[in-house]
């Protein structure tokens, strides 16, 4: 018989039975989560061979460790504590062998305590058939544990009792119309039962069928009468389905182990996916509300799993919401619990590890082939393997900080307090309600439970809004505005001008050529536009004054008073200047002349003010008028020995290294000789031409000065071959 065979006869009531049966025989380790969690130097071959999956496969140790602690016997645990667990099993049974040895005698050990219990029954005279259907209803109403409270407390004073178990439905005879002291064996019984059940209870009684006038029409013509319908239904066979549950507003999914078993693991991966799994109900719950979770009904449907009626009693959301941040406070404490406990073992690690190496004198080295080596790499290696355990608490418990944060920011509701949030709600339920009451006809929305709880959530989030109203903070709305004769409001990024007040938004101008909408939601403050008043600019430096402002002086002086002489008659007459019209006319000209002037320079200035700078010539224009001037002076007459010179001059000067680069060193285009008209052409078009001397690729062919006016024997003979 092979070890998988064992581990499925195995039934888990250990914690080392758990990892027998789950990992070993369906839920192998991935290699990288092995290494994480454990110590990679301990992974013998026949730990991977028998515990591990290949690369890229297998689950990780975390995970398999909450599905262990699934079961009720093992909630309790910590998680690291069942990763331990895990990973000193693998270690200690990494044989074939040693797993069997195990497997054998734990098998062994289950068959003697069952031996042991069908004596014990044998001796009540009630059939343990009777017994095991009893567990089974009262498992159905009541947890184990309470379960088990109530039987030792029936076994105390049998007389006295008047707890549930009277109200548990028997299946042949009534249990408790034996004598008393046969009771007390009965119950005996029932607890030495109860001890290795599952704590999962039975779903849902089986529902009466409905007696209709057919069914009674057959039951008068039966022939044969039928065995009777039991009313007991076994906890693994019952079904599954999926409720509405009015109190918590979620969608939860009740199955039996068994038809958990049954779904494909497709479908186990999507309902883990959008669900929670809740061990005090014993169902899946969904992470969105009833309503919003409409893709995970669809699926439901499509797996052929039935909706049963909804349960429950509606609550309001004023209830649901203070229940959330209770939790959410309790969550925090929690982890801010789990964390300081944690940063204590983290430090308690550390400074083991650290006075485990005091033993070792400072650079001490191991001694090969000295009896204290081994003890020496033992003692480093556990001085390693607490520091590690240190710093990944430090990291854990920065994790449970965090989390504590979290919830501890859920807990204090501190979006109660945002004006801008309360706002959006006010106008997303408001939303909510117009649309039931445009699309439904009045009574047969009122009772929907989206519809109510758009109304609860509209008076709470205004009562709220009310509030913070009161306390002193400004809510903005459109009468509001008006009254305040407000021109410009405020966001988060600035101050805006008002354009036009809406009954939801505000027009404001944004400083292009169009106009933006803003919510009332998103306004800080608002006030009337204040009237800006520029200062006047004072000049730095007092004006000079210019020959015009003198002018302008001698225009607007005043003649002089005349003089006044007595005559020799002695009266009073004004002495009449010489030259008087000649001085009349110097001033009228010199007047005249002034306003002149006056005018020039005002006509200068226009000028120059609406002057036009002209453009800066390119370079393609600059070439060209280089061009036009070298064709100019070749009209007045030059030698070949002035040609190649001006050549050479428009090739350095007008033409970049980089054509240089590639023309001066090779000739491969027309060759003309250094003539006027030549010179012209190559101008025009150096790219097309090589002129000799200037940009020729030949060696030979070169150019020594003489006398003005002569060519070097080279030249001459080229020349006279073209």
């Amino acid at each position: 018989m092979s070890n998988r065979t064992l581990a499925v006869k195995l039934e888990i009531q250990t914690l080392s039975d758990a990892v027998a049966t789950l990992v070993y025989r369906l839920i192998p380790i991935s290699p990288g989560s092995y290494e994480r969690f454990g110590d990679k130097n301990r992974m013998t071959p026949g730990l991977r061979k028998m515990w591990l999956a290949p690369a890229g496969k297998g689950r990780s140790l975390d995970l398999i460790a909450q599905d262990i602690k699934a079961y009720e016997q093992f909630s309790f645990l910590e998680e690291d504590f069942v990763i331990g667990a895990i990973i000193d099993f693998t270690e200690s049974h990494d044989s074939a062998k040693s797993l069997e040895t195990y497997l054998r005698t734990r098998l062994a050990q289950q068959q003697q305590e069952r031996t042991a219990i069908e004596r014990k029954l044998s001796k009540v005279d009630v059939d343990s058939e009777d017994i095991q259907c009893f567990v089974d209803h009262a498992l159905a109403i009541l947890p184990k544990p309470e379960l088990q409270k109530e039987a030792q407390d029936f076994i105390k004073s049998p007389s006295l009792y008047f707890g549930p178990l009277l109200d548990v439905e028997s299946c042949k005879e009534d249990l408790f119309d034996l004598p008393d002291a046969q009771q007390i064996k009965v119950v005996e019984s029932i607890l030495i039962a109860t001890q290795n059940r599952p704590a999962y209870p039975m779903r849902s009684k089986p529902r009466k069928a409905k007696v209709t006038a057919l069914t009674k029409a057959q039951s008068r013509k039966k022939s044969t009468p039928k065995k009777p319908v039991s009313k007991y239904v076994d906890p693994e066979e019952a079904p599954i389905y999926y409720l509405k549950n009015r109190e918590t507003q979620k969608l939860e999914i009740h199955s039996s182990k068994l038809q958990w078993q049954k779904l494909d693991v497709q479908q186990q991966t999507f309902i883990k996916r959008h669900c929670l799994f809740s061990r005090p109900k014993g169902a899946w719950i969904s992470k969105a509300t009833y309503d919003r979770a409409t893709y995970l009904k669809s699926q439901l449907k499509q797996y052929g799993i039935p909706e049963a009626a909804p349960v429950g009693e509606r609550t309001s959301y004023e209830e649901r919401f203070d229940l959330k941040r209770e939790r959410a406070e309790n969550r925090s404490d929690r982890y801010a619990a789990k964390a300081s406990k944690t940063r204590v073992e983290a430090d308690r690690s550390v400074t083991n590890a650290v006075e485990m190496l005091r033993v070792i004198p400072m650079g001490q080295p191991i001694l090969y082939d000295h009896y204290s080596a081994k003890g020496h790499r033992r003692l480093l290696q556990k001085s390693d393997d607490a520091m590690r355990r240190g710093v990944e608490g430090e990291k854990k418990a920065n994790y449970y900080d965090q989390r504590s944060s979290a919830a501890q920011d859920t807990a204090d509701a501190s979006q109660l307090k945002d004006k801008g949030y309360l706002m959006r709600r006010i106008k997303e339920n408001q939303k909510t309600i117009n649309t039931y009451q445009k699309k439904w006809k009045p009574g047969t929305f009122e009772t929907r439970d989206r519809y109510l709880d758009a109304v609860e959530k509209l008076a709470f989030y205004q009562r709220k809004l009310d509030e913070l109203e009161s306390s002193g903070v400004r809510i903005a709305s459109k009468a509001v505005l008006k009254k305040a004769g407000a021109t410009m409001v405020k966001d988060r990024f600035g101050w805006n001008e008002i354009v036009r007040i809406n009954e939801k938004t505000v027009t404001v101008k944004t400083g292009y050529s169009w106009n933006a909408q803003m919510p009332y939601d998103k306004i800080i403050d608002w006030r009337p536009k204040a009237e800006e008043k520029f200062p006047e600019k004072k000049p730095t430096k007092t004006p000079r004054k210019t020959k015009i402002s003198r002018l302008k002086k001698a225009v607007k002086k005043k003649p002089a008073t005349p003089k006044l002489a007595m005559n020799s008659n002695g009266e009073y007459v004004a002495v009449v200047p010489k030259k008087k019209s000649t001085a009349k006319a110097k001033a009228g000209r010199k007047a005249s002349a002034t306003v002149k002037k006056i005018k020039a320079v005002k006509v200068v200035r226009t000028a120059k003010r609406k002057a036009v700078v002209p453009k800066k010539p390119t370079k393609a224009a600059e070439l060209k008028k280089q061009r036009e001037k070298a064709g100019r002076e070749l009209k007045k007459g030059l030698s070949p020995v002035g040609v190649i010179k001006i050549g050479r001059v428009i090739n350095q000067t007008y033409r970049s290294p980089g054509a240089q680069l590639r023309d001066n060193p090779v000739t491969h285009k027309k060759v003309l000789a250094p003539t006027e008209e030549n010179l012209q052409k190559w101008i025009n078009r150096p790219g097309k031409y090589d002129l000799v001397g200037v940009d020729t690729g030949s060696q030979k062919v070169t150019i020594r000065k003489k006398k003005e006016g002569t060519l070097d024997k080279p030249t001459k003979q080229f020349l006279k071959k073209k």
